[in-house]
């Protein structure tokens, strides 16, 4: 009965052990269960164990390392799940920033509302609405995958296109504004395929809206957000 009682306790103090930590906040921060109730305030050292979520208030940006030595870098009004000890991560709201170091053996995955991303070694942003997602990378590569069965995949035509459309214009190839505009807006986008999956490449950005995803590049407003938090956690990496 000893025996039973010691190998017990020393099982349940390794189910204890944290996955990761909080290593530097900005503002106010919680940390909750996995049923979603408060457990401890989001500090520099906060441990969190496997279920845990993370959630930045208005205004703050919280950074967690994983005990892989990856950064999750949570903006203001977002919140991320730490679903297990190593590999699997749930974004639950708002943006977040993933440093995901190279060379680890075990692959890791986002999980969103109606896709996965799968990665390796790589740098990206996730921005996570009810009822939308977009995910900016600028290191290494991704694999998006639906949860249903599939997406109707669209290709957004870049400023460059529009660029040397305009040319044409000033140089009296076109014959007036109002062909340009009709060109913008029914050239926008290009229908590729409905697909299951799509893999990101560097300076790439996929959104995704009910059964419609775009593939372009990263727009103004997602360089902003992922430069603004690696300035947040440039040490930490």
């Amino acid at each position: 009965m000893i025996f039973l009682v010691a190998v017990y306790a020393v099982s349940a103090l390794a189910v204890a052990q944290p996955v990761a930590r909080v290593v530097k906040m900005q503002g106010e921060g919680e940390v909750r269960d996995s049923s979603g109730q408060r457990r401890a305030a989001a500090q520099v050292g906060t441990p969190l164990n496997a279920g845990d979520s993370v959630h930045a208030s208005g205004k703050s940006v919280a950074a967690v390392q994983t005990a892989a030595g990856d950064v999750i870098v949570v903006d203001a009004d977002s919140a991320v799940r730490i679903k297990n000890d190593r590999n699997i991560f749930e974004q639950l709201i708002g943006k977040i920033l993933y440093f995901f170091r190279s060379g680890k053996r075990v692959d890791r995955r986002v999980e969103l509302q109606t896709v996965a991303v799968g990665v390796r070694g790589t740098t990206f942003l996730v921005d996570a609405a009810a009822d939308k997602a977009s995910i900016a990378l600028t290191e290494g590569t991704v694999d998006v995958d639906s949860k249903r069965d599939g997406f109707n995949l669209y290709r957004r035509r870049e400023q460059a296109d529009f660029e040397a459309f305009k040319r044409e214009i000033q140089e009296g190839i076109a014959r007036d504004r109002a062909e340009f505009e009709r060109y913008r807006a029914e050239q926008r986008e290009e229908f590729i395929a409905f697909q299951k999956s799509v893999q990101l490449k560097p300076q790439q950005s996929f959104t995704i809206a009910d059964d419609k995803a775009t593939i372009g590049g990263i727009d103004a407003e997602m360089e902003s957000a992922i430069r603004r938090l690696e300035d947040f956690s440039r040490e930490l990496r």
